[in-house]
């Protein structure tokens, strides 16, 4: 069996695709705070007066606005990014997951580095690359739920004997 037999047995639908954009794009939003914020949480050491809860609870209005924010972000992005990129993969038949994180990751930690690097008035720094990394984790998930929504194994056809 082929490689390519073997990307060819998913198949989607366009109310599927559509299905597939909002969940991506809800994921990627929910995903996106966390990415950025939870390795600051876990390595940044608490001041001594500031205990985990009021820290959290600090923290919670700015969790949920950037989740909000990110998720339209997502959703743009993937409408004028990752659909055309995912149509020409779909085309080419690349239609397994792998590929899908691969293009997630790829386009959403490009994107975040690209525009945190063009913002930042010192390039000597790598806080863009800080973005990059966090988002391209948020766009792999993202990308994995488009995945997961859009596509269905194709069925196969039954044989009488």
């Amino acid at each position: 069996m082929t490689v390519l037999a073997l990307q060819d047995r998913w198949v989607t639908t366009p109310e599927r695709v559509v299905r597939a954009w909002f969940a991506g794009s809800l994921a990627g939003g929910i995903a996106t705070p966390f990415a950025l914020f939870g390795p600051l949480l876990v390595l940044a050491p608490l001041p001594e007066h500031l205990d985990v809860a009021a820290a959290l609870s600090s923290l919670l209005p700015t969790v949920i606005f950037s989740a909000m924010f990110a998720a339209f972000g997502f959703a743009a992005g993937i409408a004028l990014l990752g659909g055309p990129v995912w149509s020409l993969l779909h085309a080419l038949g690349l239609r397994a997951w792998p590929y899908a994180i691969g293009l997630g990751a790829a386009l959403a930690g490009g994107v975040a580095s690209l525009l945190m690097w063009s913002l930042s008035s010192d390039h000597s720094s790598l806080d863009w690359l800080w973005w990059g990394l966090a988002l391209a984790a948020a766009g792999a998930l993202a990308a994995l739920v488009v995945w997961r929504v859009a596509y269905r194994p194709k069925p196969m056809p039954q044989t009488v004997f």
